[in-house]
């Protein structure tokens, strides 16, 4: 179903389970239930293996995470340390509660590529009943205006539940009267220890309002707005629409993983399943093990035959088991009736050909790694694309920092595969030509 890579693209690391809220909503599975991650914390000469593994499978990106990261401030840094001197990207996860100038300092120097926060409300109210910890909001929004001045981009995330859905809105205003541009909101998912998530969990018709709202959102405000989890195309319904959100595919153990505060391994951090130790055993061992992550074992009978799965993905596999019972059965969002809809709009849409500037130029920021079946290109912190053989020996013929003619780089080169230029600028591999490139 999908390629098998020889490593993740993304590993996120858990450096800590200690965190000073205790959001109703956290994924983080160990929380109430006092298992084995209660409180652990990586360190140094853990977190020393683990980049060790990372940077030695070419991995090319690192988000940091937890629980709360800067609970663990020492490694956090050594981490963001080892990464840079070792050519990895990397972001953080943060709730911002114990950000610092100085932290601040060293997140700019150390080329942190983004640092996103979690903001659950308009107001200190809401945000504190959800996260159950009254001093948070305003903690948070200190953290945001600490980054701000010295430049550190900054993203928001809400995690949208039957307590918030009605508050995108003004929480969207919010975020954007701080001077941040990027807001997603995302569903709230079921934790692995839950028994009952009915207080939080969104029906259909909810989840389809928030999408509406969050899209208009953008549009009004010129935010850029998203979404994190994968969502069911035929859930989402009108992808004409809501373009923006459809492009979320779960990658859980296809191009990324979760390594917890002890060293387990799990497909994404939703996942409530270790594959095995990366303080015991490679990483290449461990991704092996994943497998049933890619040969589409994992997917619903229903979704393997329907018409959307190239695009779609199934949705969140985490969910269909919280919510249902099976990590196999769909996705509660999910809705077959509409995917003959869904369908007859993606193949209106992909008739439509990408116009080609006149004049193009290498992205600087691709970074690419050989593959068995070719290579895999990343531009900057996201997946780019994937390449043939063929079509990777043509890339690495290109020069950087020279402008190139589309016409030119078509007549040449487009007997690789039919639109394979005008998908490699779609991709952003190629730029359009300007003096900022």
């Amino acid at each position: 179903m999908y390629k098998t890579l020889s490593a993740p693209h993304i590993a996120q690391i858990e450096v800590t389970s200690l965190c000073p809220n205790r959001c109703q909503h956290c994924y983080n599975f160990w929380r109430k239930s006092g298992g084995f991650e209660a409180s652990a914390s990586l360190t140094l000469t853990q977190a020393d293996r683990i980049v060790d593994e990372i940077i030695a499978h070419h991995v090319f990106h690192i988000v940091i995470t937890g629980g709360e990261p800067l609970a663990n401030k020492a490694t956090t840094f050594h981490i963001l340390e080892r990464a840079a001197d070792g050519g990895v990207t990397t972001s953080i996860n943060s709730s911002l509660i114990s950000l610092t100038k100085s932290d601040v300092d060293l997140i700019r120097d150390l080329g942190v590529k983004m640092v996103m926060t979690s903001i659950l409300g308009p107001n200190s109210e809401t945000h504190g009943e959800i996260a159950q910890n009254k001093s948070a909001f305003d903690l948070t929004v200190k953290g945001i205006r600490l980054l701000q001045s010295a430049n550190v981009p900054v993203s928001v995330n809400m995690v949208v539940s039957k307590k918030n859905h009605g508050l995108i809105r003004e929480t969207g205003d919010l975020v954007k009267s701080l001077g941040v541009n990027i807001f997603n909101a995302t569903r709230a998912g079921c934790p692995g220890n839950c028994l009952d998530f009915s207080d939080f969990s969104l029906n259909i018709e909810e989840f389809r309002s928030y999408l509406e709202t969050l899209h208009i959102l953008g549009k009004e405000e010129n935010m850029s707005v998203d979404v994190l989890s994968a969502y069911p195309l035929c859930g989402i319904k009108d992808v004409n629409r809501y373009t923006g959100f459809m492009g979320r595919r779960c990658m859980a153990g296809v191009n990324t993983l979760t390594i917890s505060a002890s060293g387990e391994v799990r497909p994404c951090n939703h996942i409530d399943t270790s594959y095995g130790n990366i303080l015991q055993e490679s990483m290449s061992e461990i991704w092996r093990r994943m497998i049933e992550w890619r040969d589409g074992s994992l997917m619903p009978n229903i979704c393997r035959s329907c018409k959307i799965l190239p695009w779609c993905g199934g949705g969140c596999r985490m969910e269909a088991k919280m919510r249902s019972g099976s990590i196999s059965n769909i996705d509660p969002y999910a809705c077959p009736s509409d995917s003959e809809f869904v369908y007859d709009q993606l193949i209106n849409r992909h008739k439509t050909k990408v116009a080609l500037p006149e004049i193009v130029r290498l992205n600087p920021k691709i970074r690419r790694r050989e593959e068995s079946f070719g290579a895999t290109i990343f531009v900057d912190t996201h997946f780019g694309c994937y390449l043939n053989p063929d079509g990777f020996k043509w890339l690495k013929m290109l020069p950087y920092g020279t402008d190139l003619f589309s016409a030119n780089l078509v007549e040449r080169f487009g007997r690789v595969k039919d639109g394979f230029i005008e998908g490699l600028f779609d991709r952003r591999v190629l730029l359009p030509s300007s003096p900022n490139n």
